[in-house]
């Protein structure tokens, strides 16, 4: 609101008279739904023309309201006059100082907590919604404007056979735009190894917001696959590592241009649609199909994917679901000269999680399936025959990659403080995976380094619920003969806001 020049003078003319109106009454004229630099006109008017009247009542009328008869009446005595001037008020001059100071403070902190709120709001429900992690969900939740959060984390390992390393893993920044109810937009940038060496949009979604059972997305998408695909927070799974099926079978983190829809059917069925430019197949090798991700990077896009998947909430503290992807992969590509063929490619996984009770259990089993690999082995032996290519040698793509693991863990301090917000944890994951199962015919033999079982067993405690500290012993064993193929010691540190 604009206030009139009479207005203001008025204001001020009371303000410099010590009239009844005093401080807060100006501070409220130029606060209230007009313009916030009021506060500081209100105290440059308050520093000019004295505390008076600064703990006055603002229902008390000023002298312009009142009558003339009471005007006349409220004029002071001229002994209580000479009292006013006495030294033994400076102690009530004093007290008005110091009330007027803890006011001007309060409306400061109250002003600036306002404005950082409207960019960064304050953190509430860590959960997540519409297949982004709790600290992205944040912009979903606002009524208009800007979001921001983000994830970061730290790990050291030690390996009894290779170098010790430390590393400044990522540090990611969420930023949302709730442009109206309908419109929003949503993003990740994720800086990895320190800065040093990558810098990637992890997502970059455009939402329409239509209704619960139906919303468009459009952009840079998180493939809804497994858990950490979408859920990826250090916050969220156990171990300073990911699990390794979720990065082999399950690519994470994988993301790919498209659009699609996503929404909740009921209380508890959710679901969500995308068509996504496929994978590069051509990269795919024996160790599965994370070298063919795109990242939403001057994409191919001769071939397209489709994902779909679905969550269900069983039962109390019990959430079951699955998703499955399919389309060809080849884009139209050769390796080493030899066409790799549409590598039509299926995915599938299904998924559990109980978690009450201080207990959390997740289960997870995937299974892929490669129509044809052999037109790309053939490319790959042709790779590998090359003298250039002695350190970059390829696996054979199998016909079909499994994986699947189970991990459980309980807080125990509940049972030693009741009322923390704290948690300790200790966990224990058995991985099973084998990314050639099975190949092609006999022309290209398959490797039993692939073919392994990996066990994950640690302690993960949160101080608050957005900062967490991992300890975890990591095992991997080859399935035949039991002959150990690496083992870590690892210690990580995240945080999420």
């Amino acid at each position: 609101m604009q206030a009139s020049q009479e207005e203001m003078r008025v204001a001020v003319g009371e303000s410099f008279g010590g009239g009844r109106m005093g401080l807060l009454g100006v501070a409220r004229f130029f606060w209230g739904p007009g313009p916030r630099f009021g506060l500081v006109l209100a105290v440059l008017l308050a520093l000019a023309g004295g505390p008076a009247g600064a703990a006055e009542s603002d229902s008390t009328p000023t002298p312009r309201q009142a009558r003339p008869d009471q005007a006349a009446a409220d004029e002071p005595s001229p002994e209580e006059a000479t009292a006013s001037k006495a030294p033994g008020n400076k102690a009530t001059t004093d007290e008005r100082i110091a009330a007027l100071e803890e006011q001007v403070q309060v409306l400061a902190a109250e002003l600036s907590a306002e404005r950082v709120a409207v960019a960064v709001p304050e953190d509430s429900e860590f959960d997540p919604v519409w297949g982004v992690g709790p600290s992205a969900a944040k912009v979903y939740g606002q009524d208009s404007g800007l979001s921001i959060g983000g994830y970061g984390e730290v790990r050291f390992q030690h390996d009894p056979k290779s170098d010790d390393i430390f590393d400044a893993l990522r540090a990611v920044l969420y930023v949302g735009y709730k442009f109206s109810d309908k419109w929003l937009l949503n993003s990740e940038f994720e800086f990895e190894h320190g800065g040093k060496s990558n810098v990637y949009v992890e997502f970059l979604n455009l939402d329409y917001l239509h209704s619960e059972a139906l919303n468009l997305r459009v952009g840079l998408i998180l493939l809804p696959m497994g858990f950490v695909n979408q859920l990826h927070e250090p916050t969220f799974y156990y171990g300073a590592s990911r699990p390794e099926v979720e990065l082999t079978i399950i690519p994470t983190t994988w993301r790919e241009n498209g659009a699609g829809f996503f929404g909740r059917l009921s209380s508890r069925l959710t679901y969500q649609a995308y068509a996504v430019t496929s994978l590069k197949g051509k990269n795919f090798d024996a160790s599965g199909f994370r070298g063919g991700r795109q990242k939403g990077a001057k994409s191919l896009a001769n071939d397209w994917s489709f994902v779909f998947r679905t969550d269900f909430e069983a039962a109390r503290g019990l959430a079951l679901g699955a998703s499955v992807y399919y389309g060809n992969q080849g884009q139209g590509q050769e390796l080493a000269g030899s066409k790799v063929g549409s590598l039509t490619t299926t995915i599938y996984e299904i998924h559990a999680e109980y978690k009450l009770h201080g207990i959390t259990a997740r289960a997870l089993f995937s299974h892929a399936f490669v129509d044809n690999p052999n037109a790309l082995n053939a490319g790959i032996q042709a790779f590998n025959m090359n003298p250039d290519n002695v350190e970059k040698k390829k696996g054979y793509l199998a016909q079909s990659l499994l994986g699947g693991y189970v991990e459980v863990a309980y807080d125990v301090l509940p049972l030693l403080l009741p009322e923390t917000r704290m948690s300790l944890e200790p966990f224990f994951r058995y991985e099973r995976l084998d990314t050639q199962a099975s190949m092609q015919g006999s022309t290209y033999a398959r490797s039993l380094e692939y073919d392994q079982h990996i066990y994950t067993t640690g302690l993960q405690y949160k101080p608050i619920p957005q900062v967490v500290f991992k300890l975890d012993y990591r095992r991997v064993v080859r399935e035949s003969g039991d002959a150990l193929l690496s083992e870590q010691v690892q210690f990580g540190a995240g945080y999420v806001f």
